[in-house]
C-alpha cells in the first residue's frame, strides 16, 4: 500500500524474485513488528554493495538514463535534472522491447526490474487487501484518509485509471514511465510527507515518449490543481485560532523541517514565472564546468529538460546574494537544497562595534568563576575555552547570563561544566571574595534562585548521566550555602537547634523552596546504589537532608523514606571494623574513608530522630536501631601501639551517634528496653569507661583528636544512662508500657559507676601531676555529664525510694565527699581565665545535685554556697539584656538557688558567720523568681512550671500588706490564675518540645526534641510559650478579651470556677507583687534593669522602667475595654470589672506609681544611667529605644557627661517617623494587623459612653495625647471627642523638683508628688512630653482654639488640658519665624480669637502666657535652664515686656483691627 515503502531486490538477479513481506506495523504506535534479522534478508548495506560490485562488473561509461532506481541519498524535495548528452545519444523507446530479458541491455534490464518492482508491490498489496474483512479495509480507508487527505482515495483511483489507459497504448516500459512520472515532482512530496525521507529520486526516469510524459503530467497537475483548491478552501474557512492550532499539530506531525521546506517550495513555487524568464534569457557565453565548456542544447532539447525539471548548472561567475541574509550567499552558493536557517547561522556574522561596546561593561568569569579584567578579557588567548559565540565572542570569559543559559545546554559536557563554574562563582560571592557591584551584578541576574531551580531539575527530571547528576546537586549546594551549615553537634548540644539557624526568610533560595515530594524518589535511588555517585556528592545530598530536618517535622516525615535505604547501604552493608590487609581509599572529605561506614548516614539517622517522634516510630518499626550496636561493641577493643589512629577514632565517633541515637529514642519513651536487652553491651562499655578515668588523660601517645573522641564517647555514655533512669521512674510513661522498670535500674547500679568515675578523674584534675592546659577545661565536661546523671537518679530515687530514697541519697553522698567535687567547684569560682559555658554547666550540674542531696546532707560546703549566691544573685544583670547575657547554665543555676532559699524559708539563710545574705533574706527570692521567667527558654517548661507554683503559692498578704489591706475573696487566691498562666507557658500539652533536662512527665507527650527556628510574624498576636513576653503577667487579661476564643479557657479543668472580676483582682494582685516587691540589687520584672536600692514602699514604684510604664498603662487599659462590646446590662449582684473596689484599689495604686518621675538620688545614679544609654547608643527595656527628648539632653550636660550637640535633635511630632511607647508595647498583644490607634479609638469611645468622668479612666485617657504620638490621637480627641474634655479634670504640678530630694523625701515633696495626676510614660522627661515640641498640626491647633473659645476646656475645671491648649497656641502664635501670610493658617487662627466675642480672658492668657514655664526639665525645676526661648517670643525679660512685644505682633499680622482689639487688654 502507499503507506509501505518496499525496498527493491538486488539487480544482480537474473530473475528479480517477490520482495521479502515487511512485518505489519502496529496500528497503536505505527512501528513494525519485531522480526528476526535472518526473516529479513539481506540489509540495505550488504544490497549497495552487492549493487556496487554489479556495476563495476559492467561498462565503464554508465549513462544517467542507466543507474539503479532508488540509488542515492533521501532528499525533502525531488530535484529535476539535465541531460549533458544530446537526445540523440540516448537509445529510442521504440528500440526497448516490454520482453525484453537483462542479457539484451541496460535499458531493458532497466524496465524489467521496475515492473517486476511495480508488481511485486502490488501483488503484495492485493494479497494484503484480500486477507482483510470489511471493516478492517474500512479502518485502512480512513487511517489513509487521515494521512494524506480526504481526496486520497480519488487520486488513487485516477491513477489506477491513468496506467489501464496507459497500458492498451503503449507498452510495459511506457507504462512503467507513467507511474513514475505521475508519482514524481510535487505529488511524491504530498504523498511521502508522513512516511519520511525513505523515497529515493535521484534516478533518471526510463526513457518514454513525449506524448506519455505529456499526458502523466497533466494528469497529476489537474489532480494537484483540484487538492490545492480544497485546501484553500478549507484555510479561507479557518480564523486565526483555528489556523494556529493546525498549524501547530502539522508541526508536532511532521516537525519544523518539513514545515520549512514546504513553505520554502511554496516560495519557488511563486518565482516559477521569474526562473522561466530568466531560463528564456540567451546566455552571453557557454558555462563552463570543471574548466571546459559545456555544449548548449537546442530548443528541443530544452523543452524535453523542462517537461522533467530546471537545468542545474554552476556558474563561475560571484555568487548571487541571498535574499535573507547577503552574508550567507557564498554557502546558498555551494549548498543550493538545504535550507536556510538564518537563526542558527547568525553566529556567522561579523560583531558590530556595538554590540562589543554593549557588552564589555559587563562582568565576566573564567572557568575557576574568578572574575577576569577588562585587560584580560581583550588579551586571552582563544584555546584556552573561554571565547565562545555569545553576545561577545571576541571576548574571553563567560557573563553570569551566559553561565546560566548554558547550564541548559543539551550537551552533557558542556552542561557539567557551566554548572562547575556557576558553584564556583556561588561560592566566592558567599564568602566576600567579589566587589559589591559584581555581587549586585549576580543578585539581579537571580544566581542563586536559578540555581537553585536547575538542581531541582537535576534531581527531580529523568536525567541518567552521572557527571550531570554529581555537577547539579554540588550546584544545588553552593547555592544554598551549605559549606556554611553548622548541622551536627558532636558534644552535650546534640539536641539543640543550631546557634543562630534560621529559616530562609527568601523562599525562593532555601531549603524549603526544594520540593522534596518530587524529588525524594530520585534522591532515595541515588542514595541506594553503591558506588553510583562519589562521597563528595554523597555527603552534599546527606547534608541537604540533614539540614532540611531542621525546618519542621512535618518535612521530616516526607524525607524519612529514604533514611532506611541509606543507613543500609552506606552503613550497614560495609564492614567494620576494616582488615588489616585491606586497602581503603581516601575520599574527598579527607576525614573519612570511601567504604567506612559513613558517619553523615548515622547523623542523618540521628538528626531525623529528633525532629520528629513520628519518624522515630516509623524507622523502630522498620528495625533500623538494632543493627548499629555493633558499633558500640568495637569501640571498645583493645587496640595495639601501632594500630591507625583514624580508624580508631572513626569507630567512636560511630559509637558517639549510636548513643546519641538511642538517648534520643529514651526521651520519647521508645526502646528503654534494649539497656535491659543488651546489658552485656553496657557492661563492656562501662568497663571501658572506668578505665578511661584512670589512664585515659595519662597516655601521652593519644592524639589530640583521639582525646576528645574518648571523651566524647564517656559523655554520650552517661546521657544515655540518664535517659534511661528517667525512662524507668514511670514505666506507665514509655512506649510501649513497662519497658524499663526502676527494680531494674536500681540493680544494675549506674549511680555508683557515675560516683566511682567522679572521684576518679576529680583526683586527677585536682591532683599537683595533673598536666595544665588539659587537666580542668577536659575534664569538666566528663564530670558534668556524670553529675547531670546523677541529678536524674536522684530525681527518680525521690519518687521511687523509700522516704524518698533518703538512704541511697546518703549513700551517694558520702561517696561523692570523697571525690573532692566542692573542692573542684571551688576552683572553677575562683579561675582566673574566666568562666566559660562549660564551667557554668558544671556548677548548674552541681547546684542541681545539692539541691536534690539536701534532705540527706550538704553536697557543697557553705562559702561555696555563698561565693554562688553572691555572684549570680545579686549580679548586676542591668548591664546586659537577659538573653544576651543569661546562658542556659546560668539561668539553672539562678533557679536552683532560688529553689533552695524557697524550701529554706525565711529564717534559714543564715551565712556560716551568722550574718543574714542581703539576696535571702525573708521572701526577696520573689523579685529574683519573676526575672527568671524572662530568661526561660524552649525546654525549661518543667522549671518555669515548678517557679509559677511557688510563686502562686506564696503568701501573698504578707508582701503586700503595707500596699493594701484587701484580700481576694476566691478561696483558692493567687492559685486560681494557675490554668491561664500555664497556657503561658506550655500552650500545647500534647504536643512538646522535650524539655533540656529529661523528665518522665513529658515522656508520651513529647513530639520532638529540636525546638522549631523563631518565625517572627507581626502581623497576628504574639503565639504563647516561652521565652515569655514581658507583660506575661497580665496574659489573663489577654484570654478574657478573647473569651470567645480563647484557647486557654477551652482547657482549664472542669471544677475551675472564676468569674471575670476574681480573674482580674488576682492579675493585678500578681502584678503588685512583681513590680512592688522589695528589692535591693534585684532586677525589673519585664526589663531584667536593675533598680536602686530603695525601701518597699516608693523605691520600687518610682525605679519603673519606662517600658514598663508603657505596660502598666496600657494593662490598665485592657481592665477598662472588659467592658467593650457589652450588650447586656448587669445584673444587681454584679458590676462594671474597673468599678469593682478591689479592682479600682489596686489599679489607682499602680497608676500613682506611673505618673510618678523617676527619683535621682544624690549621686545621680538614675542619670548616669540615662547618659550611659546615649552615648553608647545600648538600648534597654529588652531593646526598645525611647527617644530622648531635649530635656534629656540639658540634664546630661550639665552633669558633665555629654554635649548637646552630640544628641540629635527631636523631630517634630508631624514628620516623626519613631514608633511611640504603646504602639510599640502593644504589637505583641494586637499584632500589626490592627493598629493601636484602632484600640485607642474604641478606648475613646468606651469612656464617651460609660466613664462618667471616672478619674482612673481619664488618666488613661491622656497617655497618647502626648507629643511623642502622631498628631492623629489628638485629633480624635480634641477635634472628633471634645465632648469628653470636659470630663477630663486632671491636675499637674509644673514645679514639681526632685533634683534635691532623697529617694524617701519628706512628707511634704511625697504630698506634692501625690497632686500629680498625669501618666508619664518616660520617667526622665516627666511632664514635659505633654508640652515639647510645640504642635505643628494646623486641625489639632484649630481644635484648641475651638475648645478654649467655646468652654469646653477652662483653667478652673481643666487645668491640665487649658495649660496643654493654650501653650501649644501661644508657641504657635508668637513664633517669630512663622507665616504672616493673610491667607495663612497662623493669621486667620489668629484673626479667629481676636473676633470671638468674650474672648478677652483668653486673649490675655495668651498674651502673657510663659513659655519658659513648661520648658524647665519637670525632674530637674528650675535650676536647670533649656538654654534659650525656642525661637519666638516665649520667655525672659519682664512680663510687661514680653506682653507689648506679642501685641504689637498682633498689630502685624491683624492690621489695625488687630491693634485696637488687643490694646486695651
Amino acid at each position: 500500500m502507499l503507506k509501505d515503502i518496499v525496498e527493491r531486490p538486488s539487480s544482480t538477479s537474473a530473475s528479480a524474485p517477490l520482495p521479502q513481506q515487511q512485518p505489519q506495523p502496529r496500528k497503536s504506535t505505527g512501528f513494525p513488528v519485531a522480526v528476526h534479522r535472518s526473516q529479513r534478508g539481506p540489509s540495505a548495506f550488504a544490497r549497495a554493495r552487492q549493487q556496487q560490485a554489479a556495476r563495476q562488473n559492467g561498462d565503464s561509461l554508465e549513462l544517467p538514463s542507466q543507474r539503479v532506481v532508488a540509488e542515492g541519498k533521501a532528499v525533502d524535495a525531488v530535484p529535476s535534472i539535465s541531460l549533458s548528452t544530446p537526445p540523440s545519444a540516448l537509445p529510442s523507446l521504440s528500440a526497448q522491447s516490454s520482453t525484453a530479458t537483462p542479457e539484451q541491455g541496460d535499458g531493458s534490464k532497466f524496465s524489467s526490474e521496475a515492473e517486476e518492482v511495480r508488481r511485486a508491490v502490488e501483488a503484495d498489496n492485493l494479497r494484503r487487501v484480500e486477507g482483510m474483512t470489511p471493516a478492517e479495509r474500512e479502518d485502512e480507508i480512513l487511517e489513509l484518509e487521515e494521512r494524506f487527505g480526504s481526496n486520497i482515495m480519488s487520486f488513487m483511483r485516477k491513477r489506477q485509471q491513468a496506467r489501464l489507459s496507459a497500458t492498451t497504448s503503449t507498452s510495459a516500459p511506457a507504462e512503467s514511465m507513467t507511474a513514475y512520472n505521475s508519482m514524481s515532482a510535487d505529488n511524491v512530496n504530498n504523498l511521502s510527507a508522513e512516511a519520511g525521507p525513505s523515497y529515493r529520486s535521484d534516478a533518471s526516469p526510463p526513457p518514454s515518449s513525449t506524448q506519455t510524459v505529456e499526458q502523466a503530467l497533466g494528469d497529476a497537475q489537474s489532480i494537484l490543481r483540484d487538492v490545492d483548491q480544497e485546501n484553500r478552501q478549507r484555510v479561507e474557512g479557518m480564523d486565526g485560532l483555528e489556523r494556529e492550532q493546525e498549524v501547530e499539530e502539522l508541526q508536532e506531525r511532521f516537525g519544523t523541517k518539513l514545515m520549512d521546506a514546504l513553505r520554502k517550495r511554496a516560495e519557488k513555487r511563486g518565482d516559477k514565472g521569474k526562473e522561466k524568464e530568466r531560463a528564456d534569457e540567451p546566455a552571453e557565453r557557454s558555462p563552463e564546468r570543471n574548466g571546459r565548456l559545456i555544449p548548449q542544447a537546442s530548443s528541443s532539447t530544452a523543452a524535453n529538460a523542462v517537461a522533467i525539471g530546471p537545468k542545474i548548472t554552476r556558474s563561475s561567475s560571484k555568487p548571487r546574494s541571498h535574499p535573507e541574509d547577503p552574508s550567507l550567499s557564498d554557502l546558498k552558493a555551494y549548498f543550493p537544497a538545504v535550507p536556510s536557517e538564518t537563526s542558527k547561522l547568525a553566529w556567522l556574522r561579523p560583531l558590530t562595534p556595538s554590540q562589543a561596546a554593549s557588552q564589555s561593561s559587563a562582568t565576566r568569569f573564567d572557568l575557576s568563576g574568578s572574575v577576569l579584567t577588562s585587560t584580560a578579557q581583550a588579551n586571552l588567548p582563544s584555546h584556552l575555552g573561554l571565547h565562545h559565540h555569545g553576545t561577545s565572542p571576541d571576548l574571553a570569559g563567560y557573563t553570569i547570563s551566559d553561565i546560566l543559559h548554558l547550564c541548559r545546554s543539551t550537551v552533557p559536557s558542556q552542561r557539567i561544566t557551566m554548572m562547575g563554574v556557576l558553584s564556583k562563582v556561588l561560592a566566592k560571592h558567599r564568602d566576600g571574595q567579589m566587589s559589591k557591584e559584581e555581587g549586585n551584578e549576580i543578585e539581579e541576574a537571580e544566581a542563586r534562585k536559578r540555581a537553585v531551580e536547575m538542581g531541582v531539575e537535576v534531581l527531580a527530571g529523568l536525567t541518567r548521566g552521572v557527571g550531570v547528576i554529581e555537577a547539579g546537586i554540588e550546584m544545588l549546594y553552593e547555592a544554598l550555602a551549605g559549606p556554611t551549615w553548622t548541622l551536627s553537634f558532636d558534644d552535650d548540644r546534640t539536641f539543640e537547634t543550631p546557634q543562630g539557624f534560621r529559616l530562609d526568610e527568601d523562599q525562593d533560595v532555601g531549603i524549603t523552596s526544594i520540593p522534596f515530594e518530587d524529588v525524594m524518589p530520585r534522591v532515595t535511588e541515588l542514595l541506594s546504589l553503591d558506588d553510583g555517585i562519589s562521597p563528595r556528592t554523597v555527603h552534599q545530598l546527606i547534608s541537604i537532608l540533614q539540614r532540611a530536618t531542621l525546618s519542621s517535622p512535618a518535612l521530616c516525615e516526607t524525607i524519612c523514606a529514604a533514611v532506611p535505604t541509606t543507613v543500609k547501604q552506606h552503613v550497614i552493608q560495609r564492614s567494620w571494623p576494616p582488615k588489616s590487609s585491606q586497602m581503603i581509599e581516601e575520599n574527598q572529605l579527607g576525614s573519612e574513608r570511601s567504604r567506612y561506614p559513613s558517619l553523615d548516614a548515622l547523623r542523618l539517622l540521628r538528626d531525623i530522630t529528633i525532629s520528629s517522634r513520628a519518624c522515630a516510630e516509623e524507622l523502630l518499626g522498620q528495625g533500623v536501631y538494632e543493627t548499629m550496636l555493633r558499633f558500640v561493641v568495637t569501640a571498645t577493643w583493645e587496640t595495639s601501639e601501632d594500630a591507625d589512629m583514624s580508624i580508631i577514632c572513626h569507630g567512636q565517633a560511630l559509637a558517639c551517634v549510636v548513643l546519641d541515637t538511642y538517648a534520643v529514642l529514651g526521651q520519647y519513651g521508645l526502646s528503654a528496653s534494649i539497656a535491659t536487652a543488651s546489658s552485656e553491651i553496657w557492661r563492656l562499655l562501662s568497663t571501658w569507661v572506668q578505665r578511661q578515668s584512670f589512664n585515659g588523660h595519662k597516655n601521652k601517645s593519644t592524639t589530640a583528636t583521639g582525646a576528645i573522641m574518648v571523651k566524647r564517647l564517656v559523655r554520650a555514655y552517661f546521657g544515655c544512662l540518664g535517659v534511661w533512669v528517667t525512662c524507668a521512674v514511670d514505666p506507665h510513661r514509655t512506649t510501649p508500657e513497662h519497658d524499663l522498670t526502676w527494680a531494674q535500674v536500681d540493680a544494675m547500679k549506674w549511680q555508683e559507676e557515675a560516683v566511682e568515675f567522679i572521684r576518679n578523674i576529680t583526683s586527677n584534675a585536682l591532683s599537683p601531676g595533673s598536666r595544665e592546659g588539659d587537666g580542668l577545661l577536659i575534664d569538666v565536661e566528663e564530670i558534668t555529664a556524670a553529675v547531670d546523671m546523677l541529678v536524674l537518679w536522684a530525681n527518680g530515687v525521690t519518687v521511687n525510694g523509700v522516704k524518698n530514697g533518703e538512704q541511697e541519697k546518703t549513700a551517694v553522698l558520702d561517696g561523692l565527699k570523697d571525690s573532692k567535687l566542692s573542692g573542684l567547684v571551688a576552683k572553677v569560682l575562683h579561675e582566673e581565665k574566666g568562666m566559660d559555658e562549660k564551667l557554668e554547666r558544671l556548677l548548674a550540674a552541681c547546684v542541681g545535685l545539692h539541691d536534690l542531696l539536701k534532705p540527706a546532707g550538704q553536697l557543697l560546703q557553705q562559702d561555696v554556697m555563698d561565693t554562688l549566691r553572691q555572684r549570680y544573685l545579686t549580679y548586676p544583670w542591668d548591664e546586659r539584656s537577659p538573653g544576651a547575657y543569661s546562658s542556659r547554665a546560668v539561668t539553672h543555676i539562678r533557679y536552683h538557688l532560688v529553689q533552695l532559699d524557697i524550701r529554706a524559708g525565711p529564717l534559714s539563710s543564715q551565712t556560716s558567720s551568722g550574718v543574714m545574705a542581703t539576696a535571702t533574706a525573708g521572701a526577696s527570692w520573689l523579685p529574683f523568681a519573676f526575672s527568671l521567667f524572662r530568661l526561660f527558654t524552649v525546654g525549661d517548661e518543667p522549671l518555669a512550671l515548678d517557679l509559677l507554683d511557688a510563686v502562686l503559692k506564696s503568701d501573698y498578704q504578707s508582701l503586700i500588706q503595707a500596699f493594701t489591706s484587701c484580700t481576694l475573696l476566691h478561696s483558692d487566691g493567687l492559685q486560681l490564675l494557675r490554668p491561664l498562666l500555664q497556657y503561658a507557658i506550655l500552650p500545647n500539652v500534647e504536643h512538646i518540645v522535650a524539655p533540656y533536662q529529661p523528665s518522665h512527665l513529658y515522656l508520651k507527650a513529647t513530639s520532638t526534641l529540636r525546638s522549631s527556628p523563631p518565625r517572627v510574624n507581626d502581623e497576628k498576636p504574639a503565639l504563647p510559650g516561652l521565652p515569655l513576653q514581658a507583660d506575661w503577667i497580665f496574659s489573663p487579661l489577654d484570654e478574657l478579651l478573647r473569651s470567645g476564643t480563647s484557647a486557654a479557657l477551652a482547657q482549664v479543668p472542669p471544677d475551675w470556677q472564676a468569674s471575670e472580676v476574681e480573674i482580674v483582682q488576682a492579675t493585678l494582685i500578681l502584678a503588685v507583687l512583681a513590680y512592688n516587691t522589695p528589692r535591693s540589687g534585684a532586677i525589673s520584672i519585664s526589663s531584667g534593669l536593675s533598680t536602686t536600692p530603695s525601701s518597699a514602699s516608693d523605691g520600687a514604684r518610682s525605679g519603673l522602667s519606662n517600658a514598663d510604664r508603657s505596660r502598666i498603662i496600657l494593662n490598665l487599659m485592657k481592665v477598662h475595654m472588659l467592658e467593650h462590646g457589652q450588650t447586656t446590662s448587669n445584673t444587681a449582684n454584679e458590676v462594671e470589672v474597673f468599678r469593682d473596689p478591689l479592682v479600682g484599689d489596686i489599679m489607682k495604686q499602680m497608676m500613682a506609681w506611673v505618673t510618678r518621675p523617676s527619683s535621682l538620688t544624690g549621686d545621680g545614679s538614675s542619670t548616669s544611667a540615662l547618659t550611659a544609654t546615649v552615648t553608647t547608643g545600648q538600648k534597654t527595656d529588652d531593646g526598645e529605644d525611647y527617644r530622648l527628648m531635649p530635656e534629656a539632653e540639658d540634664e546630661a550636660a550639665v552633669r558633665g557627661s555629654i554635649t548637646p550637640s552630640a544628641i540629635p535633635t527631636a523631630t517634630t511630632n508631624a514628620t516623626t517617623t519613631a514608633t511611640a511607647p504603646l504602639e510599640k508595647i502593644a504589637i505583641p498583644f494586637l499584632g500589626t494587623g490592627v493598629p493601636f490607634y484602632q484600640f485607642y479609638a474604641d478606648f475613646v469611645a468606651l469612656y464617651e459612653a460609660i466613664s462618667f468622668s471616672d478619674p482612673l479612666f481619664s488618666q488613661l485617657l491622656l497617655a497618647p495625647l502626648s507629643m511623642g504620638y502622631p498628631a492623629d490621637y489628638r485629633r480624635l480627641v480634641w477635634n472628633d471627642h471634645s465632648s469628653v474634655l470636659r470630663g477630663i479634670s486632671l491636675n499637674h504640678v509644673p514645679s514639681l523638683n526632685n533634683s534635691s530630694s532623697s529617694s524617701s523625701g519628706s512628707e511634704v515633696e511625697k504630698d506634692e508628688r501625690a497632686k500629680n495626676q498625669i501618666p508619664i510614660e518616660n520617667g526622665q522627661i516627666g511632664v514635659r512630653a505633654y508640652f515639647k515640641p510645640l504642635e505643628t498640626d494646623p486641625q489639632v491647633l484649630s481644635a484648641y482654639a475651638r475648645a478654649l473659645a467655646q468652654g469646653l476646656v477652662c483653667e478652673q475645671r481643666n487645668p491640665f488640658l487649658y495649660a496643654i491648649a493654650v501653650h501649644h497656641l501661644a508657641g504657635y502664635l508668637w513664633d517669630e519665624d512663622g507665616e504672616e501670610e493673610r491667607d495663612s493658617t497662623r493669621v486667620g487662627l489668629l484673626v479667629g480669637i481676636l473676633a470671638g466675642a468674650g474672648n478677652d480672658e483668653l486673649i490675655n492668657k495668651l498674651l502673657e502666657w510663659d513659655l519658659d514655664s513648661h520648658n524647665k526639665n519637670q525632674n530637674m525645676g528650675s535650676s536647670i535652664q533649656t538654654g534659650g526661648t525656642e525661637g519666638g517670643i516665649g520667655g525672659g525679660g519682664q512680663p510687661q515686656a514680653r506682653k507689648d512685644e506679642r501685641k504689637a505682633m498682633v498689630g502685624r499680622l491683624a492690621g489695625p483691627r488687630g491693634t485696637k482689639r488687643v490694646e486695651h487688654l
